[in-house]
């Protein structure tokens, strides 16, 4: 099991930090997922959850919902459908203290709302 730690960033809130060396194309994570209506969302959690279907968005439980955007992200999520598992997956090598980032694939509007365009 890969080992991780959670750092606070004045910016950008929590994050998820890599506690070793991670190889290129390594499972970091395995997060059961909490399923809801797209409308049981609410401002608070919109910045946490997946989209998960066209009506379904997931919470990821773990640490899944505390990897920060990045539009150079050096991991990768997927949806493992039949285990309704969110996997994280390394891109490159990531450096032992480096933050793991994904790409939520957010719209030019999501990144201005959650302050996400450098």
């Amino acid at each position: 099991m890969i080992k991780v730690f959670i750092e606070h960033d004045p910016k950008k809130g929590r994050g998820v930090f890599a506690d070793q060396k991670i190889e290129k194309q390594q499972i970091i994570e395995e997060c059961e997922l909490l399923l809801m209506d797209l409308h049981e969302v609410g401002p608070t959690l919109e910045g946490y959850v997946y989209q998960y279907s066209k009506k379904l968005v997931a919470l990821a439980l773990g640490n899944g919902s505390l990897y920060n955007h990045s539009n150079q992200p050096n991991s990768r999520f997927y949806f493992n459908y039949r285990k309704k598992l969110l996997c994280i997956e390394s891109l490159r090598e990531i450096k032992s203290g480096e933050e793991i980032t994904v790409d939520y694939g957010y719209t030019e509007e999501e990144k201005q709302k959650f302050n996400l365009i450098h």
